[in-house]
């Protein structure tokens, strides 16, 4: 199936790179590299803070007082590892959906799609990692125009952070692509790309910091739909990092590789907040740049990853 097979290194690679902890050297573009997928664990004191902001956040909310009770009852036994995973998961997407509904300010969820028709990181990302990994030209023109829809789907908007679905939803479209792709009709190829454009979109949704729960949200609008998107492609020029990785994860579980790339940016948000919140030039500041670049990077190897995970056998 035309354009179905990327690039890839040799199991004997793999197997070197699994167990190395040497580092990498320097690819060129006509090489890719696969690393080993790291573990990326909040640490307590960043869940704790979560936890906290999202208890701020639903007692600030105009709900009932009974139901608002209960929430933040729920919320600390969440925090405190007392629940099941399933309940745990339905008090976190609940308490998602009641504050992107209730006081949000209107933020929308992404990393931002096209705006004004330009290019965005959306679609650029989705279609960089396709190119990457080896698709046809036909195939990135699918994620690269179809990657930002999943922000375009109303009410199912608040499913975009980590504690209400997102990766969830990465591995959902990424099994539907795959199945596309693999059932020996060229005719649902254009199927299987697109859904695998979804599921890119919600792997890159985990890229952005304040990605993780719905807190935070007038400094995610400034930070994501201001900030980064006047900044991708002139200014800071972030979608240069993206373009010039070559290396991925190699993704066998698409909903803890999006969990472990959440993790990954979530370690910047704090910081990031901070400083928006001290400083007017907040944008210029080098280290929340830096803390901006990785992310994306990350993503991009993730991204890579996830079209490696779809298309190979």
């Amino acid at each position: 199936m035309n354009g179905k097979i990327g690039m890839r290194a040799s199991p004997l690679l793999l197997a070197v790179m699994l167990v190395s902890v040497a580092v990498v050297p320097a690819v060129s573009a006509s090489e890719l590299m696969i690393l080993p997928e790291p573990e990326n664990a909040l640490t307590q004191q960043a869940i704790d803070c979560i936890y906290a902001t999202l208890m701020d956040d639903v007692e600030a909310s105009d709900i009932d007082a009974d139901v608002k009770k209960d929430l933040l009852q729920s919320l600390k036994e969440v925090r405190d590892n007392t629940l099941p995973d399933a309940e745990k998961s339905a008090i976190l997407t609940e308490v998602g959906k009641i504050l992107l509904t209730q006081g949000s300010g209107g933020v929308s969820p992404q990393w931002s799609g096209y705006i004004g028709g330009g290019p965005a990181p959306h679609n650029d990302m989705a279609r960089i990692a396709g190119q990457k990994m080896g698709l046809s030209s036909a195939a990135c023109t699918i994620l690269n125009e179809t990657a930002a829809d999943p922000d375009d789907w109303g009410d199912l908007s608040w499913n975009h952070y980590f504690i209400t679905g997102a990766p969830d939803q990465a591995e959902q479209y990424a099994n539907i692509a795959r199945d596309y792709l693999h059932d020996d009709d060229p005719s649902n190829d254009d199927l299987g790309y697109t859904n695998l454009a979804y599921s890119l979109h919600f792997m890159t949704d985990m890229s952005q910091p304040f990605h993780y729960a719905p807190v935070y949200l007038a400094n995610h609008q400034a930070y994501e739909s201001s900030y980064v998107h006047n900044n991708w492609t002139s200014g800071k020029d972030y979608r240069s990092d993206v373009e010039l990785n070559w290396y991925y994860y190699y993704v066998t579980d698409v909903s803890d590789s999006a969990g472990n790339l959440a993790s990954a940016s979530n370690q910047y948000m704090d910081y990031i907040r901070r400083t928006m919140d001290q400083y007017s030039n907040w944008g210029d500041n080098p280290t929340l740049i830096q803390y901006t670049r990785n992310c994306f990077v990350d993503g991009a190897k993730y991204n890579m990853g996830l079209v490696d995970y779809v298309t190979r056998s």
